[in-house]
């Protein structure tokens, strides 16, 4: 996949697309997910869920890690581990690009779009 450039992302911004429906639609075609449906579901969380908290690239990406590896069946403890693992080394990997996970302490750093893709370009080539 060929990475978002600042003037894509902000393109998408001026359009009203926000930072987590951007890293989920990122992957859309990938994952084999609809990209209208990724977008209304990613769409609460901007602006740290209109609360400065958790970076909105960051939940787009934990929704990317939850399709490619979520539990959707009961009695699927292992793939839940597998996806708690994979959540925090994504966020040891972008704290260390990023800082922080918490929007307000980010806030208006479109660059973290694209911390959040590289990072999980990377976990995904890793396997």
């Amino acid at each position: 996949m060929s990475k978002l450039t600042n003037e894509e992302i902000w393109q998408q911004f001026t359009e009203g697309i926000d930072c987590a429906q951007v890293v989920l639609r990122y992957f859309a075609d990938d994952l084999g997910v609809d990209k209208e449906l990724v977008t209304k579901i990613a769409s609460p969380f901007t602006g740290g869920m209109y609360k400065g908290m958790t970076c909105g690239a960051v939940t787009g990406a934990y929704m990317v890690l939850g399709i490619k590896y979520g539990h959707s069946k009961p009695n699927e403890g292992e793939k839940k581990v597998e996806l708690v693992k994979k959540m925090f080394e994504f966020d040891t990997k972008f704290k260390e690009k990023q800082s922080t996970i918490i929007c307000e302490e980010i806030l208006g750093d479109n660059i973290a779009v694209n911390d959040a893709i590289d990072i999980l370009e990377e976990m995904f080539e890793e396997k």
